[in-house]
């Protein structure tokens, strides 16, 4: 069972990682969970999962990023890149 103080602490600390994202102050670390297979440095994000159910209409290429393709595909400089998988982030 989870306990109020439990759940408004939850609650605060993301509120607090709220704040930081929207001032700027949010440190994207490599080893940011993006899913439960993916982090953020990876060249490719992830949803698929075949566990669950309300994911199965859709392909494994609707539900991935592939950031390697996309600097490829579009000639972008790696900064821009890196702004594009932070804002996907938020």
């Amino acid at each position: 069972m989870i306990s109020m103080t439990s759940s408004a602490n939850s609650n605060s600390a993301d509120s607090k990682t709220l704040q930081r994202l929207v001032s700027g102050n949010f440190e994207f670390h490599a080893n940011l969970p993006i899913s439960s297979v993916s982090k953020f440095s990876d060249e490719k994000w992830t949803w698929v999962d075949r566990s669950n159910e309300r994911l199965e209409c859709y392909t494994p290429d609707r539900l991935t990023i592939n950031w390697e393709k996309i600097l490829m595909d579009y000639k972008l400089p790696e900064n821009i890149v890196s702004d594009l998988k932070r804002y996907a982030f938020v």
